[in-house]
């Protein structure tokens, strides 16, 4: 039960989170250098408990951003220029929130996908989420 909630959580941060960040990426094309080392594999990826930290109170003040941004999505209502609007608004958001977390969207992103792959990391990330309250 608890493993559910913990990945509902993270899917919900990723879903919120990629759709920003696709609607960011139409508006600003993405500038790759060949000379950039690849990131990491998130399995390969070595979290240390401060980097835990930070990443899960990142989680828990995403999520409410998340859970409007999923409203504005499902939202018939809304123009398309609307919705990105809002979701820009969102991105912003959470890129400011990442920053005070000392995380950046690319670390973050890695750190989802760890804990939706790596049982261990999720049960570390589930714990570190209740440490916060």
């Amino acid at each position: 039960m608890k493993k559910e909630i913990i990945l509902g959580v993270l899917s919900s941060a990723t879903l919120i989170f990629g759709s920003a960040l696709a609607l960011a990426s139409t508006a600003m094309p993405a500038q790759t250098r060949p000379d950039q080392p690849m990131s990491p594999s998130p399995a390969r990826l070595h979290v240390d408990q401060q980097e835990l930290h930070h990443f899960a109170a990142a989680v828990k003040e995403i999520q409410p951003i998340d859970m409007q941004a999923h409203t504005v999505i499902s939202n018939k209502s809304m123009s398309e220029k609307e919705k990105h609007q809002k979701l820009e608004g969102y991105d912003k958001q959470i890129t400011a929130i990442l920053a005070q977390h000392h995380l950046t969207p690319r670390k973050y992103e890695a750190l989802l996908k760890k804990a939706e792959t790596d049982p261990a990391f999720a049960k570390r990330t589930e714990s570190a989420l209740h440490g916060l309250g």
